[in-house]
């Protein structure tokens, strides 16, 4: 599966946000905000949130690859039926993969603000009101949005540190996840579940809201109502006869 198989490795690079592709144009433009938010609030949580989310990005999409296509398949005999997708799937996979190169967006892939997407799309010179610049008495102050090169330091770094990462768990084998796994079991557990999210949401919510699996819009249901509307015939006056049945037994809640 070679066109699958490049085509994915393409749009990993651009989620990771590596240069050259227009993830990176993206990506690094939002984490250049929170780096200007940072140096002029002074407020350090959004910049350092922002700039470990890409690393982790970087790290679980190359995961993704290693364990997907560079990893021994689990079954052999499946291996053998596999085989490139029809052209109806890989013509828009290869589209899909040249639009993440940074050239249809702007001949500098290191100016995100100088591509035709920025000219078309104008922002206006400031977002704060009128009455709320008036308010702060001159205390508003413009962050310029071009970047030094050296700004794309610390998020490039990150992207790398963690794309390294993943070859060293996955593909070298050289850090054991399994260990890793068994000494933080606790946290390893908490994250398997999803922070328990779902039992968090099913128990504060779903489960509030509704007294259980045979409820409908706020009145249960009976098990009487399901054996009386399986025992009507397939007739009109079965059926008619189970509705009516089916009505009268309901119970508010």
């Amino acid at each position: 599966m070679p066109v699958t198989f490049w085509t994915f490795v393409i749009y990993t690079l651009a989620i990771a946000g590596v240069p050259l592709t227009a993830g990176f144009m993206s990506k690094d433009e939002i984490l250049a905000g929170t780096m200007a938010f940072g140096g002029l609030t002074g407020h350090v949580l959004i910049p350092v949130i922002g700039f470990t989310v890409a690393g982790l990005t970087a790290f679980y999409m190359f995961r993704l690859v290693i364990l997907t296509f560079l990893g021994r398949p689990a079954d052999a005999e499946r291996l053998r039926a596999v085989h490139e997708s029809p052209k109806v799937m890989t013509v828009p996979l290869v589209i899909l993969a040249a639009l993440s190169i940074f050239i249809f967006y702007g001949v500098n892939p290191f100016q995100p603000s100088e591509t035709w997407v920025e000219r078309f799309n104008e922002r206006p010179e400031t977002v704060v009101p009128a009455s709320a610049r008036r308010a702060a008495d001159g205390r508003v102050q413009r962050v310029p949005t071009r970047r030094a090169p050296a700004r794309h330091g610390p998020g490039a770094l990150l992207r790398g540190a963690g794309i390294l990462l993943a070859f060293m768990v996955y593909a070298w084998k050289r850090i054991d996840a399994d260990r890793i796994a068994a000494s933080l079991a606790p946290l390893h557990r908490f994250l398997l579940n999803k922070w328990y999210f779902d039992e968090l949401y099913n128990g504060l919510v779903v489960g509030g809201r509704s007294p259980g699996p045979r409820s409908c819009a706020g009145s249960t249901i009976p098990s009487s109502t399901a054996s009386s509307t399986s025992a009507a015939g397939p007739r009109g006056s079965g059926r008619s006869s189970a509705a009516n049945s089916t009505r009268s037994s309901w119970t508010a809640s």
